[in-house]
């Protein structure tokens, strides 16, 4: 694309959504060959190929230990037999990544979806960017089958996160709050630490919070943070990802507000019509895309073998 830098990469994919949704698509199909032809070998080629080949619905796994893969934009890979076009602009087909083992004691869930959105007050010298997301989660609040919990600013704080996780047992969680990281002094590692309105929280204590409460998908709304390889926003997701939670759908780079918003208001209006979360995310990146936003950004962690039915059901109580 003949640019110098990842921010320089970001900016211009920006550019070219808003101006020309096609021609950024072309952009990231050239991408995507290179992604085939460097990470994946001749054979792996040659199967995905006849997979594709037999034009049956397919879901594509990046299953590794080794986090370097997974910061790579596989959203970007063709159709390989069909290098016109890129894969994921076909519903048949999906991409996960997957970094924790199965968790078999999750469950479907029932309606109508508990929903809370979490927006922590932006610490200082920050925008706080999630007004929008609010609105369009209250929005599909009156029109669709969820019981929606917001929590934002003041109401944020670590215990009432608890309390609020504890009685209201939500079963989608959609997060959008800031990320601080304190470096490790000899042998400590790395701290990444999510704010909240009281004190902050390990980015693995969240997690398993979530997990042991129940939730069934964490959403992570939006990224200001820019580039692709050790993109911190990528880095806690995955860490995210880690402590078990059945699904995870998360900006692996950064998004314009407009789009982020977007992204939220078509994934959940189309989940609450009955589709598969699969089927619901293709809706709402291609909805994204019909608006000149980078609908690649938005990567999904799960556990495949829950993906083929999950989706809302109604409650039979």
């Amino acid at each position: 694309m003949g640019v110098a830098s990842e921010s320089e990469l970001q900016k211009r994919f920006e550019e070219l959504f808003k101006s020309a949704p096609t021609f950024a698509e072309d952009r990231m199909l050239s991408g995507g060959s290179v992604l085939e032809t460097q990470v994946l070998t001749n054979d792996m080629q040659k199967y995905v190929s006849n997979v594709l080949l037999s034009d049956k619905p397919s879901r594509f796994v990046i299953r590794s230990e080794a986090m370097e893969l997974h910061y790579l934009p596989w959203e970007w890979l063709s159709g390989v037999i069909a290098p016109t076009s890129l894969l994921l602009t076909n519903p048949k087909h999906s991409v996960v990544r997957q970094l924790a083992l199965p968790d078999k004691t999750s469950t479907i869930p029932l309606s109508p979806l508990r929903l809370m959105s979490i927006t922590p007050p932006a610490p200082k010298g920050r925008r706080f960017t999630s007004a929008s997301t609010l609105t369009a989660l209250e929005n599909i609040a009156t029109a669709r089958p969820v019981e929606y919990r917001p929590l934002t600013g003041k109401a944020t704080t670590l215990e009432n996160i608890k309390n609020q996780l504890e009685s209201f047992q939500p079963q989608f969680v959609h997060f959008e709050g800031h990320v601080v990281s304190y470096p490790g002094t000899g042998d400590e590692k790395r701290k990444d630490y999510f704010v909240t309105a009281s004190q902050p929280i390990t980015v693995e204590e969240l997690g398993q919070m979530f997990k042991d409460h129940g939730v069934q998908l964490l959403t992570i709304g939006r990224s200001e943070i820019k580039g692709i390889y050790l993109n911190l926003g990528a880095q806690v997701t995955m860490t995210l990802s880690q402590q078990g939670l059945p699904a995870l759908i998360a900006p692996m780079r950064a998004i314009d507000d407009a789009s982020a918003t977007t992204f939220t208001s078509e994934f959940y209006d189309a989940f609450l019509q009955g589709n598969t979360l699969e089927a619901a995310l293709y809706q709402a990146r291609r909805r994204t895309a019909s608006k000149g936003g980078d609908w690649s950004v938005f990567a999904l962690f799960a556990d495949p073998t829950r993906l083929d039915y999950f989706q809302l059901l109604p409650d039979m109580a």
